[in-house]
């Protein structure tokens, strides 16, 4: 990490919004536009902004997607019939 990262009072380095933004590939003005609206977690110095590397790792999972459980026997085989058996809105076949 650059010169600019500063050590945290638990031994954790404080890393600037582009050490930061290089860690999660992302702009880092997109990363202090968030820190400004509050919604991923930083520290404040003055009008510096910092993260430390436990908030890199906070910032991954909540941003994480998890993948939507497998689908069932009986839901895969309703996804499959044929549209002919649904009726649409105006009640045709």
């Amino acid at each position: 990490m650059g010169e600019a990262a500063h050590q945290h009072g638990r031994g954790e380095r404080l890393l600037t919004a582009v050490e930061a933004g290089r860690l999660l590939g992302v702009n880092p003005r997109w990363l202090l536009a968030q820190a400004r609206e509050r919604r991923v977690p930083h520290h404040r110095l003055g009008r510096q902004v910092r993260f430390s590397e436990a908030q890199i790792r906070e910032i991954l999972a909540a941003t994480e997607v998890r993948p939507h459980p497998p689908r069932t026997k009986v839901a895969a085989e309703v996804i499959a019939l044929p549209r002919r058996l649904f009726p649409d809105e105006r009640g045709r076949p």
